[in-house]
């Protein structure tokens, strides 16, 4: 079953689950972590529900990702949650499977090069697609291709050609990370 069938809502069949290559660098295969974690997320739908499954799950990502930890087990989390009711349908599909994409191909540079939760994942609490000033890099994306991470933007080319510039945003707007949507604050 591949991740676009889970989050369309397909009933879920037993799998067998096959060992990924590990991948390395930019050259990368696009997909890994998405496939990865579609295996791993068949049972149970949530993280709350089964703490060890939801831990394997995210160590998975972030080995094969190659992944801080916290975006490892945040992407395992917008996995295994429901659709925010603020969210369409097919832009949440897009946002899952855009942020795996990217997790796999520039993850580690991103992470290097100081990238942080809110930067990538980020969005408003209340109106995730509509506050374009709390987005992170991940809502931007919209199935088109990251070609560039620098310290400070990433690059993103159209299927056009057209080559758009994402500036990195600084916490200046309230931001949740993706994962975070529909949650009560946290107390750090």
């Amino acid at each position: 079953m591949t991740l676009a069938a889970l989050i369309r809502g397909e009933p879920l069949r037993p799998a067998t689950a096959t060992v990924a290559t590990p991948a390395t660098g930019q050259g990368r295969q696009a997909g890994s972590v998405a496939t990865v974690a579609t295996v791993a997320v068949a049972n149970p739908p949530n993280h709350q529900a089964d703490p060890d499954t939801f831990a394997e799950r995210a160590a998975i990502i972030e080995f094969e990702a190659v992944a801080p930890r916290e975006w490892a087990e945040g992407y395992a989390r917008l996995l295994a949650m429901p659709r925010p009711e603020a969210v369409p349908s097919e832009r949440w599909s897009c946002l899952v499977d855009d942020a795996g994409r990217f997790l796999d191909t520039w993850g580690t540079q991103a992470a290097a090069l100081g990238w942080d939760t809110a930067a990538l994942f980020g969005c408003h609490p209340e109106a995730p697609v509509a506050r374009y000033d709390c987005a992170g890099l991940a809502w931007i994306i919209d199935g088109r291709a990251v070609i560039a991470v620098t310290s400070d933007t990433a690059t993103i080319r159209t299927p056009g050609g057209a080559v758009l510039r994402y500036y990195r945003r600084h916490a200046s707007q309230p931001a949740v990370a993706a994962w975070d949507l529909g949650e009560p604050p946290r107390e750090d």
